[in-house]
């Protein structure tokens, strides 16, 4: 399920959701934004899925994941990105540097050079009318 980022100045409001996948029975989410603790983050819900809400600061990358029941470690697949852990495993990443844009497909093709299907952006096309 994505991961909802709603930014209001200098803090963003993160909604965290994920299905319920092995019959658990508790999901905290932990990452840097809590110290990693097991305790600070418990997600609501049960059979029908889990959520947890919480507020951090904008302007940076934030790794974490969820622990079920207190022993299984799962990434979120929604995540922004993942990264290497000291484990041998990956932590799911939560991209804030940059507040989410309200730009449109096209504008954002423009910023990238791309056109809005993300193909390269080539100067001559469309062709011009001659004139």
């Amino acid at each position: 399920m994505p991961i909802e980022k709603h930014v209001n100045g200098a803090q963003a409001e993160l909604t965290l959701r994920r299905a319920t996948t092995n019959g658990e029975n508790t999901v905290v989410v932990v990452g840097d934004f809590n110290d990693w603790s097991p305790d600070a983050h418990p997600m609501t819900g049960g059979a029908d899925g889990w959520a947890c809400t919480l507020t951090v600061p904008v302007g940076r990358r934030y790794r974490f994941r969820y622990l079920l029941d207190g022993r299984q470690w799962e990434n979120d697949w929604e995540a922004d990105d993942y990264v290497d852990n000291d484990y041998g495993g990956q932590d799911s990443v939560v991209d804030l540097h940059h507040p989410p844009s309200r730009l449109t497909r096209r504008d954002r093709a423009v910023e990238a050079d791309t056109d809005p299907s993300g193909c390269p952006w080539l100067p001559w096309w469309p062709p011009r009318p001659r004139g």
